[in-house]
């Protein structure tokens, strides 16, 4: 048999819950005019705890811009973190427009955003105005309620990194050139691993895409891949460590691949690229991706490796009901205290006020059973809700750590908006001068 090979480049994979945050920074709504019952509306975005060694960390929503309609109320857009809405209206949809971040205005490109119908999970992109090559990855944590109650909210995650599901995964990636043939034989599959990660059950989407001239055609049946039929190609996956595979491991692994559209959960087209969803993965393995062609008695591969991090996820015990338990409980110093109504565990850093750059240094990684679970900044509804169920009880007994500010202090919310624990009003970050310090109170939600 003769073979061919490439080498993919090597994607590195490492995890994180991005826990949904941010509060916005303007206090203007826009009121409808309608005399039902109506529903003050916050938008709320903002990055991650995870992502605070990032720039875009530091930096705040200062305001987003959304077109939003529900059944018999057209289509208006409102600037800003609040709108208004009727209660009990029905199939309201909050679309992204803009969102400013610090002094960057990110909307929608061109080629557009990516976004399908809003509703959560759904991810899209957005480009700098000024730079189209700074990217912007949005995904939606929470849509609006059909029908719409009053706690609704509209909540957005971003991230610089790459584009993420439910887990983003930071991608190291070799250039193009790194492909090596290493044998004879008919011409390797001139695909290239271009990102990776892990949806929300630990299972593996893949992205590859073809740095020739890119993908030709439109559906999976007829892509072609420097004049390759992509449906003649199989891909596998298989738990391999990172090294030169011979002609013996490669026909091994791919004596278990499929082509595109044999895939269980079906291939995807993804702007330039292809969508593989592999299933179910073990977090902590590295894994070898091939792609193959076989043509007689000649194949060729190519293959590169994506490099599990470990998965931080972690299903929660079931959150019993609350009874007759006090409204927060503690659970150990080293946690901090459960919400009983929903089994998040609070926690109030031993710290000084700090700056707005630094609010997100101050939640910690806590152990979550035998994984690490990073504690990150509330959104204001959050807050104001372990405000209403007096939170600030734990500051008069004892709660270590806590203190007195707990009932009268001033706390960050995740999207750089100020909490004032002693009336539960929030401050714009426009609102906010540059030199302000303030508290932390940190959160680990159980999803």
């Amino acid at each position: 048999m003769k073979f061919s090979v490439q080498v993919m480049s090597v994607i590195t994979v490492s995890t994180f819950i991005y826990s949904c945050s941010g509060d916005t920074g303007s206090d203007r709504q826009k009121k409808s005019g309608r005399v039902d019952p109506m529903t003050t509306i916050d938008v709320e975005a903002g990055p991650s705890a995870a992502d605070a060694s990032l720039a875009l960390a530091g930096e705040s929503v200062e305001s987003m811009k959304l077109k939003v309609s529900c059944s018999n109320i057209a289509e208006e857009v409102f600037e800003g973190t609040q709108f208004d809405l009727p209660i009990g209206a029905t199939n309201c949809v909050a679309k992204l427009v803009s969102i400013t971040i610090g002094t960057k205005v990110y909307g929608e490109p061109a080629s557009g955003s990516g976004f399908t119908d809003f509703s959560k999970n759904d991810t899209g992109v957005f480009e700098y105005q000024a730079d189209s090559n700074d990217k912007l990855y949005l995904k939606v944590k929470s849509q609006l309620p059909s029908p719409l109650t009053d706690d609704a909210s509209v909540r957005y995650i971003y991230s610089a990194v790459t584009k993420f599901d439910t887990i983003v995964a930071k991608v190291s990636k070799r250039e193009p050139t790194d492909i090596t043939s290493l044998a004879l034989g008919i011409a390797a599959p001139q695909v290239k691993l271009e990102r990776a990660h892990l949806h929300s059950r630990d299972e593996l989407h893949v992205f590859v895409n073809c740095p020739a001239k890119g993908f030709e055609g439109t559906t999976l049946g007829d892509l072609k891949c420097d004049g390759i039929d992509v449906a003649k190609i199989k891909f596998a996956a298989a738990i391999q460590d990172e090294g030169q595979l011979d002609e013996k491991r490669l026909v091994e692994i791919s004596q278990k691949a499929k082509a595109v559209g044999e895939f269980e959960l079906p291939a995807k087209i993804d702007g330039k690229s292809i969508r593989l969803r592999f299933g179910k993965i073990d977090t902590e393995k590295t894994y070898a991706i091939v792609a193959s062609i076989t043509d007689g008695d000649k194949s060729s591969y190519s293959y590169g490796f994506v490099k599990m991090g470990g998965s931080t996820t972690k299903t929660p015990d079931q959150c019993v009901a609350q009874g007759t338990q006090a409204n927060f409980i503690q659970v150990g110093t080293e946690l901090g205290w459960r919400d009983t109504s929903n089994c998040w565990v609070w926690m109030r850093p031993v710290t000084d006020p700090v700056l707005s750059k630094n609010r997100f240094d101050k939640c910690p990684k806590v152990k979550n059973g035998a994984v690490d679970a990073q504690l990150t900044l509330p959104y204001f509804r959050e807050m104001k809700a372990a405000r209403d169920r007096k939170i600030a009880d734990l500051a008069q007994g004892a709660a270590p750590g806590l203190g007195k500010d707990l009932v009268d202090g001033t706390f960050w919310l995740a999207g750089g908006r100020v909490f004032n624990m002693k009336d539960g009003t929030v401050r714009g970050v426009k609102d906010i001068k540059a030199d302000e310090k303030h508290s932390v109170l940190c959160v680990n939600k159980k999803d």
